[in-house]
């Protein structure tokens, strides 16, 4: 490594750091990367080589606009982050990626512009996680808890020469009794659904049609599930994160709740949700 050009930053020769570069331990800084002035990094950041990174212009009701990259996040060899206030932590944004918005905590993007691909494990003692499992849902019918609580569960499936149909019955296949449904659909590939925590509600989630991955997160462990059955449900209790990503153009979810809507259940915020569930 080279010259320590902020007090407490690994950086390389032709790292550009402003004198108000805000940061934690353990960060470092590629060569001949340039942030800007207004970029603030927690614990174990790093960014790559010829990375531009800026914080958003200042909107009129503030008077400095910041951009908060926060602990164990990665930012790759020649990417450009401008226009998003939080870079999530333990996210990773791949080299030459172009992000113009906020990425969610653990995700990895690609792309100009960036978008969601993946997730990652979350990072300790400052090692970049690593892209977590997924699963599959079972071969035979029944459920299979992960290791986060969250299930997968294959409902039964009867076949004829008329068609095909499918069934879930409370206190059989079905882990709740359901209060609510609602469905999901017309939404775009790189676009993210869900995002949150229920303190309460318990949901399944179906594809009836298409494609989708569901990231189920307990606050330590993160697994994907890749769903593309009618047969096949995702069940996430209250304090399981949840988001759907990766949607096929066809993909049309079916929800179903334990509860009906209440907003003050829902927790949307990722560091509440952390703060909540430890």
């Amino acid at each position: 490594m080279g010259t320590d050009i902020v007090s407490g930053i690994s950086a390389d020769p032709g790292a550009v750091v402003p004198a108000d570069f805000v940061h934690g331990a353990g960060c470092s800084v590629g060569g001949h990367a340039f942030i800007g002035s207004g970029c603030v990094a927690e614990d174990n950041v790093r960014i790559g080589a010829r990375a531009t990174v800026l914080a958003p212009e200042p909107s009129p009701d503030d008077l400095v606009q910041r951009l908060l990259i926060q602990s164990g996040a990665t930012i790759g060899a020649s990417a450009v982050v401008c226009g998003a206030n939080i870079i999530g932590r333990g996210a990773r944004i791949e080299p030459g990626a172009v992000v113009t918005s906020d990425v969610p905590p653990h995700a990895v993007v690609a792309g100009n512009p960036a978008h969601v691909t993946g997730y990652v494990s979350a990072a300790a003692g400052g090692t970049p996680g690593r892209p977590i499992e997924m699963v599959h849902a079972p071969n035979e019918v029944g459920a299979v808890v992960l290791p986060n609580g969250a299930s997968v569960i294959r409902f039964p499936e009867v076949a004829d020469l008329r068609g095909q149909l499918t069934f879930g019955e409370v206190d059989g296949q079905l882990p709740f009794a359901v209060d609510r449904f609602f469905l999901v659909y017309g939404v775009e590939s790189q676009e993210l659904r869900g995002e949150h925590a229920h303190r309460r509600c318990h949901q399944l989630i179906i594809a009836t049609t298409g494609a989708v991955s569901v990231l189920t997160d307990n606050g330590s462990e993160l697994i994907e599930v890749r769903i593309d059955e009618p047969n096949i449900g995702v069940y996430l209790p209250p304090m399981v994160w949840g988001v759907q990503f990766r949607h096929t153009a066809d993909a049309v979810l079916m929800v179903l709740a334990s509860d009906r809507y209440d907003a003050d259940d829902y927790i949307r915020d990722y560091d509440e949700f952390i703060r909540e569930v430890s």
